[in-house]
C-alpha cells in the first residue's frame, strides 16, 4: 500500500479538515449509530450524496476522537492494484500510527473488492474495536442480508428532499410566522425543484444546459452499470424501452402483461427488470394496500422515479406533468421519511398513500394540485378510507390551498405541497 495514496484519501491526518456541504436530515439518523459496533452500509444510487455523507461523519467524529482513529479507503481507486486492499491498508495506517481505541474504517465503492462481504464479516467478527461505515453505487440490501445478517443498520440516501434544496439556496427560517413571509419565494423554488429535481450537483449548477446533459448522465449510468451490467441482462434494447415506458407512466399504474406484450417480452421478464431497478434505486413500484399479502403481490403496483429531475430531462412537458410530478414528490418524501407506504383502492375508489405503522394504518393522503372542480371527488375517496381503517383525519396535498373541512367522520386538512414539504409532513 503506497503511503502518498493513503494521505491523499485520508486529508484530516496531515491538514484542517473541512466539507463544503448541506446539512442532511439522514446525517441525525446515522449520529444514532457512532457509538454501537454495527456495521453502517449507506446505500442509494448514483450521485446522492453518499460519499459526501461519509466525509460528513468523519467531521464530527473529528471533534471527539483522535484523528489517526479514522481510517478511508477509496476502493475504486485504479492506481492501487493489491487484490487484499482493505487488509493492506489496515496494515499501512497501524505501520504508520499504531493508534489506541477505536477505529473507524469508511470503505468507499466497497462492492469493487471481491470477496469484500467475507472480508467485512471477518473483521467484524474478529476486531472488537473497528467500527466500519460502507458505501457504494451497487451496494445491494439482497446481499447485505445475506452476508452480514445481524451485523448491519442501513442508511438510504436519497436526492435533496426540498428542506435540504432549500437550504442550499440559502432559504431558511426560525418559526411559522416567518415561513409563511417568504411563502413567494419557496414557491418558486418549488416550481424549480419540481422540474429540476433534487441531485446535489443538478442542485448546486446554475447552467440549464449542463443541467440536462448531467441527468441524462445520471440516468444512463444507473441504467447500465447498476442494473445492466449488474445484472448481466443480455438485451439491453429491452431495459432501455422498458425505462422509457416507466418515465411515461410514473405514478400511474402498471399491467406486467401490457408491457410485457409492447416489449415483446415475458411479464416474469417484467417483473425481474423492474426489480433489477428498484434494487439500484431508479423505479419504485408501490403496492395496494391489503390485509392480504397474496392481494398485495397479485394487485397491480404504480410506479415512482427517483427524481423528478431525471424523469423530465427525457423531454415531457413539465406544465402537463405538474400533477404527476406533485405526487412523486410526496412518494419521496415519504419513502425517504422510511414509511410503509401503499396506495389504496375499492370499488373504483382509490387514495394516493397510505401510510402503515405496525399493524394499524396510521394516515391518508391524496395529492391534487388542483382541486377546483374535483374536490368532492378527492374528499369522498378520503372519506371511504377515513371509515374503512376508523381515522378521525386526513390529508389532501395541494398546489396552493389551505383549509380545513369538517366532516362528519373527521376532518380533511388542505395542504400546499410547499408548506407540508417545508413543516406539515411529520404530522
Amino acid at each position: 500500500m503506497d503511503e502518498e495514496i493513503l494521505v491523499e484519501w485520508n486529508p484530516w491526518w496531515t491538514d484542517d479538515f473541512e466539507v463544503d456541504y448541506v446539512d442532511r436530515e439522514i446525517q441525525k439518523r446515522l449520529s444514532q449509530w457512532l457509538d454501537r459496533k454495527e456495521i453502517v452500509p449507506i446505500t442509494g444510487c448514483r450521485r446522492a450524496g453518499k460519499t459526501t455523507l461519509m466525509y460528513m461523519t468523519i467531521e464530527q467524529l473529528l471533534e471527539q476522537v483522535d484523528k489517526e482513529n479514522i481510517l478511508f479507503v477509496k476502493c475504486d481507486d485504479e492506481r492501487v492494484e493489491e487484490e487484499d486492499l482493505i487488509e493492506s491498508a489496515r496494515k499501512k495506517h497501524k505501520e504508520m500510527f499504531d493508534p489506541e481505541g477505536r477505529i473507524y474504517l469508511f470503505l468507499d465503492e466497497i462492492q469493487e473488492q471481491e470477496d469484500w462481504d467475507r472480508t467485512i464479516k471477518r473483521i467484524y467478527d474478529l476486531q472488537e474495536k473497528i467500527k466500519m461505515f460502507l458505501s457504494g453505487s451497487r451496494l445491494l440490501k439482497s446481499e447485505l442480508g445475506s452476508a452480514l445478517a445481524g451485523r448491519f443498520i442501513y442508511i438510504d440516501v436519497y436526492p435533496f428532499s426540498f428542506l435540504e434544496f432549500l437550504k442550499a439556496k440559502g432559504v431558511e427560517w426560525k418559526n411559522r410566522a416567518e415561513l409563511l413571509s417568504k411563502s413567494s419565494k419557496i414557491k418558486h423554488h418549488l416550481r424549480e425543484y419540481l422540474q429540476w429535481g433534487g441531485f446535489p450537483e443538478i442542485v448546486l449548477e446554475e447552467d440549464e444546459e449542463k443541467k440536462k446533459e448531467l441527468l441524462r448522465f445520471y440516468s444512463d449510468s444507473i441504467l447500465y452499470r447498476d442494473v445492466i451490467k449488474r445484472s448481466g441482462i443480455n438485451k439491453p434494447e429491452k431495459v432501455e424501452n422498458l425505462k422509457s415506458y416507466l418515465l411515461s407512466n410514473f405514478t400511474n399504474l402498471l399491467n406486467y402483461s401490457k408491457i410485457a406484450d409492447h416489449l415483446g417480452v415475458s411479464s416474469d421478464t417484467i417483473s425481474s427488470y423492474i426489480h433489477h431497478l428498484e434494487e439500484s434505486y431508479f423505479f419504485f413500484p408501490l403496492p395496494m394496500f391489503s390485509y392480504s399479502i397474496k392481494k398485495q403481490q397479485f394487485n397491480p403496483k404504480k410506479i415512482y422515479c427517483i427524481d423528478n429531475g431525471i424523469r423530465n430531462s427525457v423531454g415531457f412537458k413539465f406544465s402537463e406533468d405538474l400533477g404527476r410530478l406533485y405526487e412523486n414528490t410526496v412518494f419521496l418524501e415519504l419513502k425517504r421519511d422510511h414509511e410503509e407506504i401503499y396506495y389504496w383502492r375499492d370499488q373504483g375508489i382509490e387514495v394516493d398513500f397510505l401510510v402503515k405503522e405496525g399493524d394499524s394504518v396510521k394516515k391518508l393522503i391524496q395529492v391534487c394540485c388542483d382541486v377546483s372542480g374535483v374536490e368532492k371527488r378527492e374528499e369522498n375517496a378520503l372519506i371511504e378510507g377515513m371509515d374503512e381503517f376508523d381515522l378521525n383525519e386526513s390529508f389532501l396535498i395541494t398546489g396552493d390551498t389551505r383549509k380545513k373541512i369538517d366532516k362528519e367522520i373527521g376532518i380533511i386538512h388542505y395542504i400546499p405541497l410547499w408548506e407540508w414539504l417545508s413543516i406539515e409532513r411529520k404530522l
